[in-house]
């Protein structure tokens, strides 16, 4: 019984997942995919922009979907082998892109302390959240054969509550900011104006499972010929 999704968007979910796993380069699965699939199985309108700006990814009758996918591969352990050992388990997801170039004048990006900014980033983000989005709805890959899913109300943060400090693994001209105390509830940085926040993976996530049937490329083509024109 799926808690997020329902047992029929789960089926429908999987079956597609486990299609695009099958194909000979469905290595790995980018934004776009998992995308088109979620707007599929909930019969909803996929926008098909990829210019990193707040538009919703999804619109299912008139609710605005933030849709986000990334692996949990780099975090497996003896600990966290399977899909279920990581519910509870708190991972830093990228969530927007805030344009926090054009909310700073020139040299602010190095000239203002770390509170500032992070002020500055998190303010974007509100707004962005607040003005685009209903709901943020989020897929963990884990090994090409299992996955987690749950959505949640986008958050608007108090910007007054959080400290922030430079992380010192900036390179070249680019900033790094993160607040304060470990583990960082927030992370920034300048390069790509990617914004992280720490999200803990509900207990009641869903978890989808398959097991794909791969095709060689020449089956692939095979197909493909077979289909009428």
């Amino acid at each position: 019984m799926g808690n997020y999704l329902s047992d029929e968007e789960i089926i429908e979910a999987q079956k597609l997942l486990e299609l695009y796993y099958s194909l000979p380069f469905g290595i790995d699965m980018p934004g776009p995919v998992w995308e088109q699939i979620f707007a599929r199985i909930k019969g909803g309108t996929w926008s098909g922009k990829r210019d990193n700006r707040p538009n919703p990814d999804v619109v299912v009758n008139g609710i605005r979907y933030s849709v986000k996918t990334e692996s949990l591969d780099h975090a497996i352990s003896k600990k966290r082998r399977a899909a279920r050992d990581f519910l509870g388990y708190r991972e830093d997801l990228i969530v927007a892109r805030p344009p926090v170039d054009e909310l700073l004048k020139e040299n602010e990006l190095h000239s203002l302390d770390a509170s500032e900014l992070g002020a500055r980033v998190l303010s974007a983000y509100n707004t962005i959240a607040s003005q685009n989005w209903d709901r943020i709805s989020i897929l963990l890959r884990l090994r090409r054969r299992e996955f987690i899913y749950w959505e949640i109300d986008p958050p608007i943060y108090d910007v007054d509550k959080y400290t922030w400090r430079d992380s010192g693994k900036a390179k070249g001209q680019s900033r790094n900011i993160i607040t304060t105390p470990r583990p960082a509830q927030f992370k920034w940085t300048s390069r790509g104006s990617q914004f992280y926040v720490l999200y803990e993976i509900p207990a009641n996530a869903d978890i989808l499972q398959i097991e794909p049937k791969p095709f060689t490329l020449d089956e692939l083509l095979s197909l493909r010929h077979r289909i009428p024109r």
